[in-house]
Order: structure tokens, then C-alpha cells, then sequence
């Protein structure tokens, strides 16, 4: 069957790459019945389903099939090619193998080393910030054991104040009660304590630095202590302390940092992983929406086209290069002169019986040939189905964007946690609501059966000859246009071959059947200015040539011209005498009232119309003759 009577689904099951061989089966049996797939009801790729769904479901792609049922095969075609885009996106979707290396080489690098902040730097996926909170964790991780040191030292410190402060206060109660002490501050003498509290004091506001120095050697401090108190031993204990602090190791522990490096290195291959699904979701995305606007631009075209060939084409069931046609092709020409010429066969109907009773329109006898039909039986089986959607049963996990709740979405709509989202989304993870169809299930089987139908051959094909002369300016020469326009539009619009010639002193040819070939020459030909002399035996001799053809052989010749032209030659004449006796006709439309009656001897019939005649009392004429 030709490309505009079906598709070719063996030979996309067999060598197209679009999925397995399972997947295209599915696939198949869903564009044969255009019917959706279901979500979570087959093993159809998501990417290839969701393009199916939407083509089968679109509104105005399923008008245009109804209106234009016999292209239903390109419309197939079309959704076919989208899927193999599809396929050829998910091939080449990058793979960000050199970001993929820098994570391999960031992997690799030993846990004792420092990592270097370049490589991080050179992410095609890692933020700034991710950037910087694993470069501030690390160096987090590295200060600690000097940090852990620190904070050591500065409780030792406090501990120190703290033990000084309690033996000083102990001091201070026994020596304020001391004769002494009452004699010396009657004269206005500083006893011992008032010196330790300036000196404990100054020891209370040293720093993390100047305590360390001052441990390290042998300060006022030290001595004052060992004199005062010792007993207490306080000296020797804190020295003791300090000493195993600062011989404590500042390695960093090498666990940690295996581990926060870890968890890095797996949070950076996930981000390359989103990135990947990112950009393959967003490719065919992208894929779809073009095969869908491809499609609406093509049907827009076509709409277009039939508007446009009106004149010529009543029905395009069976119009096989429709599809074919550019928009863009016809446009070059100027159609609006067709539209003009169909306006004018519209207000006078003689001159469309005319063109009829001009051309032998005899039916071949009936044929009859064999026809497969395939009927689509409906039928139903109550059924509960999880995926179905009429009833709201709960949340569940899934990757249904059609019904995620709004939660998820939210973190969609914030770039800070999109991530999230998409990680959910890979892994079909996003709550949804679950819904679930708890009525009968529909569903449509295929049955062929074969059918006699009757058909008629093929109407014989046609050839005009035009006379193109000087001699034919001005009404003639109208008459003869709307004449060929006319037989034109009826051997298209009945998909008989027709084949036009042109001649004055030189010949031109137009094949017709060829339509989208020769509609420029058609319109060429409806505006070119008559001109010239006349020698009818280019024609006849071209038309002669023509029926010898075996596509012609059965044609007629009708001649529209004024009739003033030389005698045909005796070696035409012969052979149009030979085709005569195999059934050839050979007719001749005289447009005007001074014909070379000499030359028409050679023609079958020969019709005159002058400018005051009836058209209608013509055709009752050519219709007498033709009986």
C-alpha cells in the first residue's frame, strides 16, 4: 500500500531504535487503536508515552484526522519521527564525563592530604556554596584538635583563678582579723593581701597567649604562689596539667575527614546525576513541544492548501500529494488569479457544462476488488484500577506530576531546593495523591473481515490544445482560459490525467496530472498575453506523440482556437487518421466566425460558438453529437 494508505508498523517494530521490542509492541498496538497509554499500566518509557499521550489526546490533531481521515498515515508518520527524536536526545544527552573525572580525582586524593580549592572550583554542577560550606567543614575539622587544645588550656585557667580566688579569700578573713594587720591599716600601711589581690587579678585578665608564656617559664606569679601556699601543691598540680595538654597530638583524626569527604563526593554525584535527568527531561521537553507545533504548523499549512485549491479540488479524500505540498510552493504563485477564475465559472454554470460536453466523460464498466476492514469492537470488564483517577484513596510516593501535592511543588519553586525535587522525581519519590478508578474498564479489539467492493476504472485522460495567437486577443481569448480552467479543475478534481498545449508559431506543454508541478505553468499560462501566428500542426503532431504514450492512449484532442491557420500537412492528417481507427477523437472548438473551413476537414466534430451565441445552446449541441 502506498506511504498515504498506512503506516509501515512491521518495519518500525523491526528496525526502529525507539525502546525494545516489547516497548514497541505496546506502542504500536496504542497508535493502531490512538488510544493513551496509561500511567503505570505498561513498560512504556515515560518519555515515549507522555509524547503518544499528548498527540492522541490533542484536541485539534484528532480534528484534523476527522476531517482528513485518509492522512491519518502522515499524522502517524510525524508522531513516529518524534519519538525517534526522543530517542536520539536520551543517546545524546550529555554525560558530563569530565565533571565525572574531577569527582573521581576529587575521590581519590589520600584523607591525609589537603584538598585544593582549584578542583572544587572547576564544577560545571557545584554551587558557590556548596563550594564553600564543604571548604569551611573541612577547615573546621582541621583547626579542631589545636581548637580542642585551646579550650583545654582556657579551663585550666579558670581552674587556676578559681582555686587562687578561694585560697586568697581564705587568707584575706584570717589576716583582716590579725593585730597586725588592724595596726598596720590604723597607720595607713598596705598589708600583704592587698599586693595578692592585684596580682590575681592581673593573672584573671591574661589571654590564651600570655597564659601560655607564662606557664611555659617562671614568672612573679609562680613564685608567689609556691611562697604563700605550699602546701596546697598548686603550682606543681596546674604546671603538671598544662604540660599533658600541650603534648596532646594536633593530628586531625583522619575518620572525620574520610567521612565528611565521603559524604561530599556522594552528595557531588547526585548533583551530576540531577543535572543529567535535568537536561534530558528538558531536551524532551523540548523535542515534544516541537513535534507538536510541527504538526500544528503542518495542519495549518494544509488547511491553507485546501482553501487555496478550492478552484480545483471538491473533495481531497483521495488527493495522495496533499500532504506533499508546501505552503511555502503554492505561494510563489499568484492564486488569488484561480480564485478569480472559480468565481467566474460560479456565476455562469453553462460555461462548467461546457468544459463537460467538450471532454469524453464515458465511465469504464465496473470492477470489483477485495478490501480488508478492520472494525474496532468496544467492549467493557468491571475492573479496579490502581492507577485509574476518579477517587481520592491517599498519599502515596510516585513520579506523577499530575497530581503532586503542593508541598513538593513548593520546593520546585525555590532554586535552593530544587535539587531536592528533582532527586524525588528520579526517584519517583514525590507524594502524590493516590488515586484510584473503582468502574468497569473500557477497551477496543481489532477484527478484520473481507469486503467485495465495487470501484470504477479510471475516466480517459484529456488533451487540450489552445491557440495562443495574435489573432485570438480579447474575447477569444477569455473564453479559452475559462475553458481550459475549467476542464482542468474537472480532470484534477476526478484524478483524471490531463495534458495542456499552448501553440502559436511554437508550442509549450503542461502535464496536469502532475499538479504541484504545474500549477505555476497553469497560472503562467491564465496570465500570459496571446500573441503571434498560428501553426496548428505542432499541436496535433504533439498530440499524436502523446496518445502513442500508454498512459494516453485512449485520450481525445480538443482544439480551442479561431480556426485561422494554413492547412494541416498530409503526413498529420494520415496519422490522425490511423488513431481515429483505434478510437481517438480528434475535436475542434472554433471561437469566432471565420475559420479556414479546408483545414477543419481532418477533425471529428467541430463546434463553433460566436461571441452572440448561446453557451447553453452550445453545449446542447456538443451533447447531440456526442450521443
Amino acid at each position: 500500500m502506498s506511504r498515504q494508505q498506512s503506516f509501515n508498523f512491521q518495519t518500525f517494530l523491526d528496525y526502529s531504535s525507539v525502546g525494545n521490542m516489547q516497548e514497541r509492541k505496546v506502542i504500536v498496538q496504542a497508535i493502531q487503536l490512538w488510544q493513551p497509554i496509561k500511567k503505570g499500566t505498561s513498560i512504556v518509557s515515560e518519555a515515549y508515552r507522555c509524547a503518544i499521550n499528548e498527540v492522541v489526546a490533542d484536541e485539534k490533531i484528532n480534528q484534523f484526522i476527522q476531517n482528513q481521515p485518509h492522512l491519518k498515515p502522515q499524522i502517524i508518520t510525524k508522531l513516529i519521527e518524534a519519538l525517534e527524536a526522543i530517542q536520539l536526545t536520551i543517546a545524546h544527552t550529555p554525560t558530563f564525563e569530565e565533571e565525572k573525572q574531577r569527582c573521581r580525582q576529587f575521590e581519590s586524593i589520600p584523607n591525609n592530604e589537603t584538598i585544593h580549592q582549584r578542583l572544587l572550583n572547576t564544577s560545571e554542577v557545584l554551587t558557590t556554596e556548596d563550594i564553600k560550606s564543604y571548604i569551611a567543614k573541612e577547615e573546621t575539622l582541621n583547626n579542631q584538635p589545636k581548637l580542642n587544645q585551646d579550650n583545654a588550656l582556657k579551663a585550666l585557667h579558670q581552674k587556676m583563678i578559681k582555686h587562687w580566688s578561694k585560697l586568697f579569700k581564705a587568707t584575706k578573713k584570717e589576716s583582716s582579723q590579725s593585730d597586725l594587720a588592724i595596726k598596720l591599716k590604723a597607720q595607713g600601711i598596705k598589708d600583704s593581701t592587698e599586693k595578692e589581690e592585684k596580682l590575681l587579678n592581673g593573672f584573671k585578665s591574661l589571654t590564651l597567649e600570655e597564659f601560655k608564656d607564662k606557664m611555659e617559664s617562671y614568672p612573679y606569679f609562680k613564685r608567689f604562689l609556691k611562697q604563700h601556699y605550699p602546701k596546697d601543691y598548686i603550682v606543681i598540680h596546674y604546671e603538671r596539667q598544662f604540660k599533658k595538654i600541650m603534648e596532646t597530638d594536633l593530628e586531625v583524626d583522619v575518620k572525620k575527614r574520610a567521612t565528611l569527604r565521603k559524604d561530599f563526593h556522594k552528595a557531588w554525584v547526585e548533583k551530576i546525576n540531577i543535572e543529567i535527568l535535568s537536561k534530558q527531561i528538558q531536551r524532551i521537553d523540548k523535542e515534544r513541544k516541537e513535534a507538536i507545533q510541527a504538526l500544528y504548523s503542518k495542519i495549518d499549512d494544509i488547511y491553507e492548501i485546501l482553501k487555496l485549491l478550492q478552484p480545483f479540488v471538491d473533495d481531497t479524500t483521495n488527493f495522495g500529494r496533499l500532504w506533499d505540498l508546501s505552503l511555502s510552493d503554492i505561494r510563489v504563485t499568484d492564486l488569488s488569479l484561480l480564485q478569480d477564475y472559480a468565481k467566474l465559472l460560479e456565476r455562469n454554470k453553462d460555461l462548467i457544462e461546457l468544459a463537460r460536453a467538450l471532454g469524453r466523460f464515458r465511465l469504464a464498466e465496473a470492477a470489483y476488488e477485495k478490501e480488508i476492514i478492520a472494525n474496532a469492537v468496544q467492549q467493557s470488564k468491571p475492573v479496579i484500577n490502581a492507577y485509574g483517577k476518579s477517587e481520592l484513596v491517599g498519599i502515596t510516593e510516585s513520579d506523577d506530576l499530575n497530581h503532586v501535592l503542593p508541598t513538593e511543588l513548593a520546593l520546585f519553586s525555590d532554586q535552593s531546593t530544587e535539587n531536592i525535587f528533582f532527586k524525588r522525581f528520579a526517584e519517583k519519590k514525590l507524594q502524590t495523591f493516590n488515586l484510584i478508578d473503582k468502574s468497569s474498564e473500557n477497551y477496543t479489539s481489532i477484527k478484520e473481515e473481507e469486503q467485495s467492493k465495487k470501484v470504477n476504472k479510471d475516466k480517459g485522460p484529456i488533451i487540450i490544445a489552445v491557440d495562443t495567437s495574435g489573432s485570438m486577443t480579447g474575447e477569444p481569448e477569455k473564453l479559452a482560459k475559462i475553458i481550459a480552467f475549467a476542464i482542468t479543475k474537472i480532470a484534477v478534481s476526478n484524478n483524471r490525467k490531463a495534458y495542456l498545449i499552448t501553440f502559436s508559431t511554437r508550442m509549450r506543454t503542461i502535464e496536469l496530472t502532475n499538479f504541484q508541478n504545474s500549477l505555476p505553468d497553469l497560472i503562467d499560462f491564465l496570465e500570459m498575453t496571446f500573441s503571434g501566428g498560428t501553426d496548428p500542426g505542432i499541436a496535433v503532431n504533439e498530440a499524436i506523440r502523446k496518445m502513442k504514450d500508454e498512459t494516453y492512449q485512449n485520450a481525445d484532442l480538443l482544439v480551442v482556437t479561431d480556426g485561422i491557420f494554413y492547412d494541416i500537412n498530409h503526413r498529420t492528417s494520415s496519422q490522425m487518421i490511423t488513431l481515429k481507427d483505434k478510437g481517438n477523437k480528434f475535436n475542434v472548438l472554433i471561437i469566432g466566425s471565420s475559420p479556414n473551413q479546408n483545414a477543419l476537414t481532418d477533425f471529428d466534430n467541430v463546434w463553433y460558438y460566436k461571441e452572440d451565441d448561446s453557451i447553453k445552446r452550445l453545449v446542447e449541441q456538443i451533447k447531440q453529437l456526442n450521443t
